[in-house]
């Protein structure tokens, strides 16, 4: 028989077990419908997975496309799975010599069945990989100085909430890795991406107190990441529902994979909270009694 000691402790526990369970719901589902229902060498445009939209002119894109889902290719494979995303403005991909700008709709599935207009409280985890290529054909040498590739998550409004920029340093192929939350304004982290490995990065957004943390680790597991990044004033609208990427022109690739989400609660009112726990011990100490 336990003693009535151990019974109240493992109920107490139960309790706090509770507590947390409450404290961060978590829901996990892969991101952009999972790369892995789209075909190879299309332009995600013209899939049916997801919803994209070409944003930044109405010149029809040529050969393969400036935003591709492929497989292993030229010695580089996909992080994991058999498909990642190919961005890139080269002049044989697209006519009219722009830059590339893509946006996808977040649907329910992203974010684990709850539709993206709904969540407007709590935070919003973010995290993909990324391989950058800052060579330029059409000039045949690395892009010029400055911020030529940015991967933003947008609300509703189209404001910008979080964002990551690969900026050129101009004279080599690895960018370093900056951030910023209104897509304008830029922090650099003294990180470079590499151009033959994988990287992380990292976004969380608090919908409550309208901040972004932003966060990059680099091939030698080295990390940066922000404080809590206020949005501008003006911004209400706290729902997160569209992803942005855009990239200057005459650029050869960057690489994408494993976008994934995960969503975590608001926090329940501590009334609430107290009042489930204050019933637990209620039948807890009934029970040894």
């Amino acid at each position: 028989m336990l003693s009535n000691a151990r019974k109240l402790s493992r109920i107490l526990s139960l309790a706090a077990f509770v507590f947390l369970t409450l404290l961060a719901g978590r829901s996990y589902a892969d991101s952009l419908e999972s790369l892995e229902t789209y075909q190879q060498w299309i332009d995600v445009t013209n899939q049916s997975a997801g919803v994209w939209t070409k944003v930044d002119s109405p010149n029809p894109v040529v050969n393969q496309g400036e935003l591709v889902t492929a497989p292993a290719h030229a010695g580089f494979a996909p992080r994991t799975g058999n498909l990642f995303l190919d961005l890139r403005t080269e002049s044989q991909y697209a006519s009219g010599g722009d830059g590339a700008n893509y946006s996808y709709e977040i649907n329910s599935d992203d974010f684990g069945g709850q539709a993206p207009s709904t969540v407007n409280s709590g935070t919003v985890d973010f995290e993909f990989w990324i391989c950058p290529n800052t060579w330029s054909g059409d000039s045949n040498f690395f892009t010029g100085a400055g911020i030529y590739q940015t991967t933003s998550l947008l609300n509703s409004n189209g404001d910008v909430l979080a964002s990551i920029g690969l900026n050129s340093l101009g004279n080599q192929n690895a960018p370093e890795v900056q951030y910023s939350v209104d897509g304008v304004n830029w922090i650099g982290t003294g990180l470079l991406a590499d151009h033959m490995s994988w990287t992380n990065v990292t976004m969380s957004l608090d919908l409550d107190a309208k901040t972004s943390r932003l966060g990059f680790t680099d091939v030698n597991s080295t990390t940066v990441e922000s404080a809590d990044l206020a949005w501008s004033a003006p911004i209400t609208d706290t729902t997160v529902t569209t992803l942005n990427l855009q990239m200057r022109d005459g650029v050869t690739k960057n690489y994408f994979d494993d976008f994934s989400f995960d969503l975590v609660s608001a926090v329940p009112e501590p009334s609430c909270l107290m009042l489930g726990l204050v019933g637990i011990c209620a039948l807890t100490i009934r029970r040894v009694r």
